[in-house]
């Protein structure tokens, strides 16, 4: 996508995010563009590259006073990485539904041991103002990881990853529309995503199976929260894939073992 202010006055474009291409009205975005001189974007100055814009956004709005000025948008993407309401979470005492915990509860991890819950964030989902292929969460069926993992349908967000040797895998890289899909229908009174904050990213267990924690590539300002928020987590050091095209051979293959025993 290219603008070009050949008024040579402030000149603003305005997009529109709940149309049927949207991104959310509530989703953090991250921008990658070139020529970004005096451009700002919904009053945030561009730089070249990739630029976070977080929070809640009815439209994005690109703004630039100097004449002829070109920008250049190459990608736009959106980061959502949460939990569905009723996923169970592991804790040393049991297991407790996600919108259940509550500040200062111990959760635990996968590699053993427990950590407390520092902040929860709960953000809801209009579905009669956003593009359900955006933001509808992934499926994944009871049993699809193999191992009888998960232990019951797991549903996360697209961005949200699981742990599978040694990788972070983003949920929406592993859909093979049989035993892990995107759900195509979320009730019309809307749903909610649910975030957890333990200080620093770490991996819960969620039906089971090694899940992230909160990290700061999703703003808390779109959530409603309790709690006391970490400044900065800094991501753990496994490498994460965020694209089917990329998931290994070796990974896929067990994958396609689970929809095969699943069919």
């Amino acid at each position: 996508m290219h603008l070009n202010n050949k008024a040579g006055a402030a000149e603003t474009f305005i997009f529109d995010v709940n149309g049927p291409d949207s991104i959310g009205s509530f989703s953090n975005v991250k921008i990658f563009v070139s020529r970004a001189t005096g451009w700002t974007l919904n009053g945030q100055a561009l730089v070249n590259g990739p630029n976070n814009l977080s929070g809640t956004f009815e439209n994005l709005s690109f703004s630039n006073s100097n004449a002829n000025a070109l920008l250049s948008v190459s990608q736009i993407q959106t980061t959502l990485m949460c939990f569905c309401a009723d996923t169970m979470i592991a804790t040393p005492t049991g297991v407790c539904a996600v919108q259940d915990l509550a500040v200062g509860d111990q959760v635990s991890k996968a590699d053993g041991g427990a950590t407390r819950v520092k902040w929860l964030g709960e953000q809801a989902v209009d579905v009669r103002l956003t593009n359900p292929k955006k933001v509808n969460p992934i499926c994944i069926s009871a049993g699809a990881l193999g191992a009888g993992l998960p232990l019951r349908d797991l549903i996360v967000s697209q961005d949200h990853a699981i742990e599978i040797d040694g990788l972070l895998i983003n949920a929406g890289a592993l859909v093979n529309n049989t035993t892990i899909r995107q759900v195509e229908q979320m009730p019309l009174s809307g749903f909610s995503y649910y975030h957890i904050d333990t200080g620093s990213h770490e991996l819960l267990l969620a039906e089971g199976v090694a899940a992230e924690s909160f990290i700061d590539y999703a703003s808390r300002d779109s959530f409603e929260g309790q709690g006391t928020a970490t400044d900065v987590i800094a991501e753990m050091p496994l490498p994460r894939i965020s694209s089917a095209r990329i998931v290994p051979k070796a990974i896929k293959a067990k994958l396609a073992m689970g929809a095969k025993n699943a069919a």
